[in-house]
């Protein structure tokens, strides 16, 4: 059984962007000289994908999952040796196969992320 899912503003979930990055806002809530600090990266900045990437990797290791060797975006999850899902993700796009169990667990995962 395999499922694809697209996460909604997903560098917008990433870890912070470790400088400091000013943008200028939008007409409609600009003030003259003013401009604001991005905190989370955006479309656009060369290492948004690279920090969306450390973050899902940091959440995966956390819940117990472990990366396939020869492949840094392909991971399998174990349970007492037996295998319970596999998720393949390219920046904000996730391919599974898996117990529904290990699906509704990385549904959450994901979730938490929003809520940082």
């Amino acid at each position: 059984d395999l499922e694809n899912i697209d996460v909604a503003s997903a560098f917008l979930q990433g870890q912070d962007i470790p400088r400091k990055v000013y943008v200028k806002p939008p007409a409609e809530a600009e003030i003259p000289g003013k401009f604001w600090l991005m905190v989370k990266p955006g479309y656009g900045l060369y290492d948004a994908g690279r920090l969306w990437y450390l973050e899902v990797d940091r959440k995966l290791k956390e819940w117990g999952m472990e990366k396939v060797t020869g492949d840094e975006a392909f991971y399998m999850f174990r349970k007492e040796n037996k295998l319970c899902g596999m998720l393949m993700f390219s920046l904000e796009e996730e391919i599974r196969s898996s117990e529904r169990r290990f699906w509704i667990k990385f549904i959450l995962t994901l979730s938490a992320l929003r809520e940082r």
